[in-house]
């Protein structure tokens, strides 16, 4: 009896010893018994990383910048038009056409390009009559034909002889010009570049009155940028008229803003 006692106690122990040897095992190759260990240590490291990542917005000075750039315009956009009156439309559409044709012949004289014309608008319209004070049922008195051309003239120094040629040939309405740049590129980054000058003097000084530093910049947005185009409105001209034109081309102006966001430092 004693004897079999003894085999199982042996058997147990050989049991024992196996188990015990394979948690040490799997506590070496990074088991279940050896992921206990590092629990309370990843908490605290978890707890380190996320107090690290959570960002706090940077100080910052919010300002506005203006600034512009001008220049002398080089192109010259003129507006021709022609009205003409008759009977039937069919008159008024050929004595318009006859009109205007020489209005663009006298145009294509001054050395404008025929791809620089280009006609706005055209229509025949009736007439109409009342009788007195505007009662009775309206007749068709007449027709009137109404055409109009656009010209770019790319030599403004030429504009007041081109804009008297027109009307001497005939335009008789609708008659105006109007100065621009081609490309106005070039200004539009010299405006910009204004704004950001005056948007950081306004930040300097801001910071120094405040006893901070700046930093960088956070954030830049263009509000706006362009300019308007002076317009001259001429009255029409006479065909006897022999004075020209007086016609004052000025400058153009391109004004930019921009907003711009500076961080700053104590």
């Amino acid at each position: 009896m004693w004897r079999i006692w003894q085999g199982v106690i042996a058997g147990l122990l050989v049991v024992c010893l196996g188990v015990a040897a394979a948690m040490v095992g799997r506590s070496e190759r990074g088991g279940p018994f050896a992921a206990v260990q590092p629990l309370v240590p990843r908490a605290q490291a978890e707890a380190s990383v996320n107090g690290s990542t959570t960002n706090t917005p940077a100080p910052d000075i919010v300002v506005t910048g203006e600034g512009s750039a001008s220049a002398a315009p080089d192109v010259a956009y003129l507006t021709f038009g022609v009205v003409t009156q008759a009977a039937t439309a069919a008159s008024a559409s050929s004595e318009n056409a006859h009109t205007m044709s020489a209005v663009i012949a006298a145009l294509k004289a001054q050395g404008i390009d025929a791809k620089d014309i280009r006609t706005l608008n055209y229509s025949i319209e009736p007439e109409y009559s009342r009788g007195q004070n505007g009662a009775g049922t309206p007749t068709i008195t007449g027709y009137s034909a109404r055409n109009s051309v656009q010209v770019t003239a790319r030599n403004v120094s030429k504009a007041a002889a081109i804009l008297d040629a027109g009307v001497m040939a005939g335009a008789n309405s609708s008659v105006s010009i109007q100065f621009g740049i081609a490309d106005p590129t070039a200004l539009q980054l010299q405006a910009l570049k204004a704004a950001m000058d005056q948007a950081r003097a306004k930040a300097d000084a801001i910071a120094a009155a405040a006893g901070v530093k700046i930093t960088g910049i956070i954030n830049v947005s263009e509000q706006s940028s362009g300019g308007p185009r002076p317009v001259s409105s001429i009255a029409p001209m006479t065909a006897s008229a022999a004075v020209r034109t007086p016609v004052e081309v000025g400058t153009q102006q391109v004004t930019s803003r921009v907003a711009v966001t500076f961080a700053y430092s104590r």
